[in-house]
């Protein structure tokens, strides 16, 4: 189980990194937004990463309790993101729906990388 643990925590870190790095070279070319958007998954990353570790720390060796507690914050976190796009959309708010979506898709690659990692179906 650490080996998994352990990838899940590189493949974040490996993502945050990439994301830290297109910000930095968006932001040079003087491309802004594009930069906050690339910050903004940079965000999820590292706000999924710290939920997971906290999971680690809480569920300690039990991968049964680490698994649930994590793809339950996985569901319960985007909520309110739902939420957001939601209202934005019934106000027209195209740039808050873009936002809100690239928190929702970073959210699903995050899903989708653990549950490959721990070969859950």
């Amino acid at each position: 189980m650490k080996e998994q643990k352990k990838e899940f925590i590189t493949c974040m870190d490996g993502r945050i990194a990439d994301c830290k790095q297109r910000a930095m070279k968006l932001s040079g070319e003087g491309c802004t937004e594009e930069s906050v958007f690339e910050n903004i998954r940079l965000n999820i990353y590292e706000i999924f990463k710290t939920v997971f570790l906290a999971a680690e720390k809480s569920c300690g060796e039990d991968k049964t309790a680490l698994q649930n507690f994590f793809l339950q914050k996985l569901e319960q976190i985007p909520e309110n993101w739902k939420i957001s796009y939601e209202k934005a959309e019934k106000h027209g708010d195209s740039e808050k729906m873009y936002i809100e979506n690239i928190k929702l898709e970073t959210a699903q690659k995050v899903r989708e990388i653990f549950k490959k990692i721990y070969h859950i179906v």
